[in-house]
This record gives structure tokens, C-alpha cells and sequence, in this order.
């Protein structure tokens, strides 16, 4: 780029990895590279030169205000937490909002609602709960170390592991290592899949597993919509998901026995549900939908996502699963079944005094009302290479498919 005032031309490039390894700046034809260092928080301590000899350092207070040197002065932006700081205006960029580090909050309201069992995710400006050692916040959404308990109240896991799990996907450069880490999630059984996979690539974006994957068609977000579409490029990652997750410690389905008993065959079932609840996720976050955190009520809606004011409601199957007819006797996903659904939030946030249901309840309602609130289904086939229950851990994936509805389409007794 060139700049009028000075008659200078001006380039900028990076080098990225796992994370960001250099940066050359270019003025009038000169080049000068610098090579970034890190501490363990991800924050910009060391640029050294060519020479590999220090060319500045940086230090920073718990919530990221220059120590010993001036912002605006330094050889890069990228400072505190790795993250962009415009020093224009004194205030880092993290995507959704910016952080003013000198009060330690957020310019504007935080988009996430809160979850009741975190009270701190209640206060819409905080910046990583409070605790900017051990936490970060690289969307302005999730606080990181503690993002997790926004997705599962009772995982039952320390917040500093729950922290290095979610860092380490950002380094994951396969599938099988998403898979690995994943599993530690969801075989709690506390922890909604479809809700896990939409935080995970909204916290990581450069994970590589995600960034391959696209989708054939992008739905129009209007009245009278009605695609039907899939998932590309997904499948074989897919694949190795379902492998690391039948071959992961606690996972019954991984041992080599001629048969399986009753709680085993559960859980096999139940491994079968969560993939499909894992190509819904990923298919909603492709569309641009984030996940709303919480917890489904049984028998009821699966997951739930939104963009700015539009809503879907989404419902995954895996396997060979079909919709099917409910104990209300009305048809999965219909009207009439989404409606009684909303119904039940609303009525399990008043019997348990749980104000997060009964304002998702209204949310949700409120959409329906405005004609923005949609709905799909997804289908994850899980394709077996013998006849034998032991045979789904060589199973291959295909990739998911959905439709997609707008509440107009949706039929009153079935999808």
C-alpha cells in the first residue's frame, strides 16, 4: 500500500504456522523480518531480527497494558494474548468487540446471553472472567478457560484442564487430534456435541480440520425457503473422528469381544447419535449460525443456533436415524412439535426458577412470530463394513446432509 503524505510505499506480510512465526514489513523496497517469541499466555514477549538477536521486548499487567515501553511505538500489534491492539484508539481487537485493557472491559455488550451455573458470563462487558492469567478471550465471546462451563455446567474437570484442552486444538493439525481432545468432552455425557463443535470453531478458527470443510448450498435466510444440501470435504475427517472416538479410554466400544452387553450396545448407540450431532454442528457454524448454549431437556430440541436475529433450530440424526413420531404424537420437527417444544423451556425454566429457559423460550417465540425462525435436519450416515456391532469402529462417514426450512415450509404434523 502506499501512503499520499509521505510518498512511501508500504507492505506488511506474515508467516504463520500454528501460530504467527514473522512478519516482513516492506517500505520503498527495504525489507525487515522479525521473528516472534511467546510466553505461555500467547502473548507477543520477544521480536528478534534475522540475526536471531532481540530487536525489542515487551511486558505487559495482568490485563494487557504495556509495561516499560509504548504500544504505539512497537515493532508489531500483535502484543497482549497474541491479539491486535490499535493504538489509535488504545484498545485491542478481538473480532466480536474490542477490549479496553486500562478498565478491563469490553466496548460493547457481550452477544452471549450467560449461563446461570457461571454467574460471571451474566456480566455483558467482563473480560475473561476476571481472571486474565489464566483465561483469554480471542472471539470478544468465549472467555477460553472458561467457555466450558458456558457448555456443560457439570463437566466435572478443573477449568485450568478444560483451558489446555481448548488451547491445544488450535495446534491440531488433524482430525484424529480434534478427536482425541473432543472425546474428553463428550464422553462425559454432560456436554451437548453439536453445542461443542460450534464453540470449537468459533474459538478456533485456524484450526485446519475446519477451514477445509464447505458446504454446496448456502441457505437464503427468507420466507418460503426450502434447500436440501451437504457437507464437503468433511467425510474423511469425519471418519477419524469416529475412530479416535471408539478407540478413546472409557469407550466400550473399543474392545475387541465377541459380544457386546446391554450398556455397551447403549453406548454405541449413543456414539452413533453424537456424530450425528457433530456434522449438525459443524453444518450450522458453515452456514454462519453460533450455537446458543444450553442444556437440551430430553426428548426435546437438540440444539439451537442463530445469526444476529435469525434462529434454526436444528435436529441431528446419525446413522440410519429417521424422524420419527413422539409420546406427543405429533412429528419430530413439525409446528406443532417445535411449538410444544418452546412450550417446555419455557415451563422447565419456571419450575426450576432458571431464567436462561424462560428468556430462551421468549427469544425463540419472538423469532417465530417475526417469520425469522427456521429449521433443519441433518443426516450423518455412518456406513458399516460387516454385520457385527465391534464393525463400527472400521465404519466410514459420509458427508452430512441437511434440509433446510423456512417456518413457512415446515408442516404442522411433520417436518
Amino acid at each position: 500500500m502506499s501512503n499520499p503524505l509521505t510518498n512511501s510505499f508500504f507492505n506488511k506480510n506474515y508467516v504463520i504456522g500454528h501460530q504467527r512465526i514473522s512478519q516482513t514489513i516492506e517500505i520503498n523496497g527495504t525489507k525487515t523480518t522479525h521473528y516472534f517469541a511467546f510466553d505461555g499466555h500467547g502473548s507477543t514477549r520477544v521480536l528478534l531480527n534475522a540475526a536471531m538477536t532481540i530487536a525489542q521486548i515487551f511486558a505487559f499487567d495482568a490485563y494487557g497494558n504495556a509495561i516499560g515501553f509504548a504500544a504505539g511505538e512497537a515493532l508489531t500489534e500483535f502484543l497482549y494474548s497474541g491479539e491486535q491492539f490499535d493504538s489509535k484508539i488504545g484498545q485491542q481487537y478481538l473480532r466480536a468487540r474490542y477490549y479496553d485493557p486500562v478498565t478491563g472491559i469490553f466496548n460493547r455488550l457481550d452477544p452471549f446471553f450467560g449461563n446461570q451455573y457461571d454467574p460471571l458470563s451474566l456480566h455483558n462487558y467482563l473480560y475473561a472472567h476476571l481472571d486474565p492469567i489464566n483465561g483469554i478471550d480471542p472471539t470478544g465471546k468465549w472467555t477460553v478457560m472458561g467457555c466450558v462451563s458456558a457448555i456443560g455446567a457439570r463437566l466435572g474437570v478443573s477449568g485450568s484442564s478444560i483451558g489446555a484442552v481448548l488451547l491445544a486444538l488450535d495446534k491440531a493439525s488433524t482430525a484424529i487430534e480434534v478427536a482425541q481432545i473432543a472425546t474428553q468432552f463428550m464422553l462425559t455425557g454432560t456436554v451437548n456435541p453439536m453445542q461443542l463443535l460450534g464453540v470449537m470453531v468459533d474459538i478456533l478458527p485456524g484450526t485446519r480440520f475446519f477451514k477445509k470443510i464447505g458446504i454446496t448450498v448456502m441457505p437464503l435466510l427468507k420466507h418460503g425457503v426450502s434447500e436440501t444440501g451437504k457437507l464437503t470435504k468433511a467425510a474423511d475427517g469425519l471418519t477419524e473422528i469416529w475412530k479416535g472416538i471408539c478407540k478413546s479410554p472409557g469407550t466400550k466400544i473399543q474392545r475387541n469381544v465377541s459380544g457386546l452387553d446391554a450398556s455397551e450396545i447403549a453406548q454405541s448407540n449413543r456414539l452413533v447419535e453424537r456424530i450425528g450431532e457433530i456434522g449438525a454442528g459443524i453444518t450450522a457454524r458453515k452456514m454462519g449460525f453460533e450455537p446458543v448454549i444450553f442444556k437440551p431437556l430430553r426428548n426435546g430440541i437438540d440444539g439451537i443456533f442463530k445469526k444476529g436475529d435469525q434462529w434454526i433450530i436444528v435436529e441431528a440424526k446419525g446413522g440410519v436415524s429417521v424422524l420419527g413420531q413422539t409420546v406427543r404424537k405429533e412429528g419430530q420437527m413439525s409446528q406443532t412439535w417445535i411449538e410444544a417444544s418452546i412450550k417446555e423451556l419455557s415451563e422447565y425454566g419456571k419450575k426450576y426458577g432458571d431464567q436462561s429457559y424462560i428468556k430462551l423460550a421468549e427469544d425463540i417465540d419472538n423469532a417465530l412470530q417475526s417469520g425469522k425462525l427456521y429449521g433443519m435436519v441433518t443426516t450423518t450416515t455412518i456406513t458399516k463394513q460387516g454385520s457385527k456391532l465391534n464393525d463400527l469402529i472400521d465404519a466410514t462417514i459420509d458427508e452430512p446432509e441437511y434440509v433446510f426450512k423456512a417456518w413457512d415450509q415446515i408442516g404442522k404434523k411433520t417436518f
